[in-house]
């Protein structure tokens, strides 16, 4: 959509002010403080630990380096997955088609994904039809005691370009944040607080040219292992572009 495009640009093009200078890498760099570079990561291929994901927010970087990312348009562009979480997707489509709603069968996917990788709360987001702002959709929770996050996303505003879960959207590629108290973009960390949530990954929703919304998947115990199962994250992403309806 060339709408979308001309958005990531001028995203890509406002974060580095305007300076477009050539990068050696397809993903845009943040220079902070060395007790953050190791906290919040992206890689082209979703799996390197090495690559640092950038920040929006002229306030949380001192200097950018960027180039805009490629798009992944297809599933040969997405992070590679193992054989387990393959076969974990491939059994879970006849439950998918099992399900009465789109709804019923986004909400099978987030807590069967969540239950498989042991992760702790999983939530959809929508973005509206000019690409301005992401509302939360269906969510699944491992324990009750994290429904202050849900609600602080239902009062949150996200505002455009600002955050991790933007940063996947307007990217399309996953974001990997391990500590979500050390990002200072994220603007919900005292929901995930009371809701003892302390990382998490979020990933865009892709459906041919165009990104419908976006997935987060969050923990109350991050593992270093999670940084490698950014692949499952965008294929259970791309299997809930088949539940979420693009903008009227």
């Amino acid at each position: 959509m060339l709408r979308a495009s001309i958005a990531r640009a001028l995203h890509t093009w406002d974060a580095c002010g305007g300076d477009r200078q050539p990068a050696d890498r397809d993903f845009i760099r943040v220079e902070r403080s060395h007790a953050r570079l190791d906290n919040l990561r992206v890689s082209p291929d979703g799996s390197s630990p090495d690559l640092r994901l950038f920040s929006p927010s002229p306030t949380s970087a001192a200097r950018l380096r960027c180039r805009i990312p490629p798009m992944a348009h297809d599933s040969s562009q997405l992070p590679s997955i193992s054989e387990l979480d393959a076969r974990f997707l491939q059994d879970l489509g006849p439950a998918l088609l099992d399900t009465p709603t789109p709804a019923a069968a986004l909400e099978l996917l987030l807590r069967e994904t969540c239950r498989y990788a042991e992760w702790d709360f999983a939530q959809a987001w929508r973005a509206d039809r000019m690409e301005q702002r992401l509302d939360p959709d269906v969510c699944w929770m491992r324990d009750p005691k994290m429904q202050p996050y849900r609600d602080g996303s239902l009062a949150a505003e996200t505002k455009f370009g600002i955050g991790v879960l933007w940063s996947a959207f307007l990217n399309r590629r996953a974001a990997i944040c391990l500590d979500l108290a050390a990002e200072p973009t994220f603007r919900r960390i005292d929901s995930a607080r009371k809701a003892g949530l302390r990382g998490g990954i979020f990933v865009p929703v892709m459906k041919g040219g165009d990104t419908l919304g976006a997935l987060e998947f969050l923990m109350r115990q991050p593992r270093s292992s999670d940084t490698g199962r950014a692949g499952l994250a965008m294929r259970a992403a791309g299997r809930a572009s088949s539940y979420m309806a693009p903008p009227a």
